[in-house]
């Protein structure tokens, strides 16, 4: 029983990584946004819900944007900034997890550019607002 619910954290801790991954942009501007805001001097509750509120705006702008822009060049320009942070991250990811659980080093380069294609393909998925 012990060793099937460690799977089953297991799988759901590589689920919600790869999920972050595919709003890797909105994240690393919430986190980044959270830390300086905490070298300033700013309390940890302001930083952590400005932070939070950031990245949600983040999203949420990015999103309404891809939407309503109706220029293809501006569609590329605005999906290009969300996938290539989205696929860099999924593509650490998959190397991460690969490297820990296969040894070639074909293999583990295999997974991670699937991982990245999945995350890239998640974060359009995402701006489109095609998924929940």
């Amino acid at each position: 029983m012990t060793i099937v619910l460690g799977l089953l954290a297991a799988l759901s801790l590589v689920r919600f990584i790869f999920s972050l991954t595919a709003v890797a942009l909105p994240v690393s501007v919430a986190l980044s946004f959270g830390f300086a805001l905490r070298s300033q001097g700013v309390g940890s509750w302001l930083s952590l819900f400005a932070a939070v509120g950031l990245g949600f705006g983040v999203l949420a702008v990015g999103s309404a944007a891809y939407r309503r822009c109706r220029a293809p060049l501006g569609r590329l320009l605005l999906g290009f900034l969300f996938v290539l942070p989205a696929g860099t991250a999924g593509f650490v990811a998959g190397r991460a997890f690969g490297g820990r659980l296969l040894e070639s080093g074909l293999a583990i380069g295999l997974v991670a550019i699937l991982c990245a294609a999945i995350s890239a393909q998640s974060a359009l998925e995402g701006l489109r607002g095609e998924h929940g």
